[in-house]
C-alpha cells in the first residue's frame, strides 16, 4: 500500500507538478485570473479539473465503502471514502457494519 500511494504521488508531481495550495492563499491564486478576463478563472478551473480526472482511482482502498451494506449509505455512491482516512463511527453492540459513514477526514 505505501510503495502505491509513493507511486500516485510522483506520478501527480510528475503529470502536474506542484500543486499544493494553501486554503489561505485561494482567493489570491484565482485573483489575478479573475481580474484579466472573467472567463480564464472558470477555464483554468475546468482545466484542473480534467486534470483529475487522468489520475487512477484506487479502489482497492475503499473496501469498506465498497461493502453492500454500506454503499447504500452514500448519497453519491460515485463518492466513496479511502480506509485509510475515513471516519469511523463507534460500532453498536451486536450489530455488523455500523462503523461506516461516508465521510473523510481532510487536512485544513
Amino acid at each position: 500500500m505505501q510503495y502505491s500511494f509513493i507511486y500516485q504521488a510522483l506520478l501527480e508531481y510528475y503529470l502536474y507538478g506542484d500543486t499544493e495550495l494553501d486554503v489561505s492563499s485561494l482567493e489570491k491564486h484565482l485573483q489575478p485570473s479573475n481580474s484579466t478576463a472573467p472567463n480564464f478563472v472558470k477555464i483554468g478551473l475546468e482545466e484542473e479539473f480534467k486534470k483529475l480526472t487522468n489520475v487512477r482511482i484506487m479502489k482497492e482502498n475503499m473496501r469498506t465503502g465498497n461493502l453492500p451494506a454500506n454503499m447504500k449509505k452514500a448519497r453519491v455512491i460515485q463518492i466513496i471514502p479511502y480506509d485509510f482516512n475515513r471516519v469511523i463511527l463507534s460500532m453498536k453492540r451486536g450489530q455488523e457494519y455500523t462503523d461506516y459513514i461516508n465521510a473523510s477526514f481532510i487536512d485544513v
